[in-house]
């Protein structure tokens, strides 16, 4: 009897152990997909021009001027990445991360000089 039994609570142990693999397979395969969809769908981001065009943010016309090629040129640079890059004038409200400040393009710009 006791041969029996153990027999029996190793086949079950097999098939949770199976069981277990499956769905595991099965999890990674939907990460995967879920990620492949991710990275090849565009995002979404918004830009505040609102502080650009106000001469009260710069010292001169030169430097607006120079930070609105920046904005320019990063905006490029994201729609050449698939993101999709909107006037927050029209929105309601937007996430922090996915706003475009002038103060974010300084911070960028002024690193890099």
């Amino acid at each position: 009897m006791r041969n029996g039994s153990s027999g029996i609570l190793s086949s079950i142990m097999f098939l949770m152990l199976l069981g277990m693999g499956v769905v595991l397979f099965n999890l990674h395969q939907n990460y995967r997909n879920l990620k492949a969809v991710y990275e090849n769908s565009p995002q979404i981001v918004a830009i505040d021009w609102n502080a650009f065009v106000r001469m009260d943010s710069f010292k001169d016309e030169a430097e607006q001027e120079k930070y609105f090629a920046y904005a320019k040129d990063y905006v490029k640079k994201l729609t050449e990445h698939n993101f999709y890059v909107i006037d927050a004038r029209y929105l309601s409200a937007a996430p922090k991360d996915s706003l475009i400040t002038l103060k974010k393009i300084k911070e960028l710009y002024e690193d890099k000089h």
